[in-house]
């Protein structure tokens, strides 16, 4: 009988513990998490990168869904995170609004106002993602806020300057386009997609693919996206800044990628 109440303890215990657990995840999920931008800095090091690249930081954002769930308070903090970066490229993988969301001139303002805030000496690179294109409406009005915070959209494969000797190459997608053909062999080449659909069509010597679009499942117990997956161990999915459908991650930190070319 005393085991019989011990083991009845102990099981009772067991399950207020992994109650209060749950709470207090869930409740980080909703009121911490989504305002601590986590910045993942990753090292790229390959012969192809010009010696007038070495130590380049890029700023890789993507998934921002500025919304009824990704506010101005999260906005804010953004802000403050990436105002601390010490960058000299910018790229945005898209999706500047969230879907269902109807922007209003204030909204509109406050972004602006944030990636205009973004200094970046050698460029600032865009592309759109599938909320960015859901209606033509939205198209314009994102491609507006690009264009005033000095975002250029990636259309074809360009070669990105930092003197006039070296370069690399960026490329980019829009959301499911499969626009892009070839890739450049000879230089180290950079691609830019808002999710992995087309990504088995990229060359397989494209050096490096940054997308985003999935957030890592926004609440995600089992798996994790890492750097260096995919067919040629070259992608890399971040998980995104903003929200959409919930308004909280739970072991899906928001995301800020920073890289650092090195040349061999």
């Amino acid at each position: 009988m005393v085991k019989r109440k011990k083991a009845l303890v102990f099981i009772m215990s067991l399950i207020v513990l992994v109650l209060l657990f749950s709470m207090i995840v869930v409740y980080r999920g909703k009121n911490a998490v989504p305002f601590n931008f986590k910045v993942s800095y990753i090292e790229e090091t390959s012969e192809k990168i010009p010696t007038n690249f070495n130590d380049v930081k890029i700023l890789f954002l993507t998934d921002i869904e500025y919304g009824a769930l990704f506010t101005e308070q999260h906005l804010l903090k953004l802000k403050t995170a990436i105002n601390n970066l010490d960058v000299d490229i910018v790229l945005f993988g898209g999706d500047l609004f969230d879907k269902n969301y109807a922007p209003v001139s204030s909204d509109v303002d406050l972004l602006t106002d944030l990636l205009s805030s973004i200094k970046a000496p050698l460029g600032k690179f865009a592309i759109l993602g599938d909320f960015d294109i859901s209606t033509e409406t939205r198209e314009i009005l994102v491609k507006k806020v690009l264009n005033d915070s000095n975002f250029e959209l990636i259309s074809s494969e360009m070669k990105l300057y930092n003197n006039s000797t070296g370069y690399i190459i960026l490329s980019g997608d829009n959301y499911a386009s499969n626009t892009i053909e070839q890739i450049s062999l000879d230089s180290y080449s950079i691609v830019l997609l808002h999710g992995t659909d087309t990504y088995k069509n990229l060359p397989v010597h494209v050096n490096l693919v940054l997308s985003g679009h999935t957030h890592d499942k926004q609440v995600n117990f089992f798996s994790k996206a890492d750097y260096k997956f995919g067919k040629t161990t070259n992608l890399y999915r971040s998980r995104g800044i903003g929200l959409t459908k919930y308004d909280y991650r739970i072991f899906s930190s928001p995301e800020i990628v920073v890289i650092t070319l090195k040349s061999k």
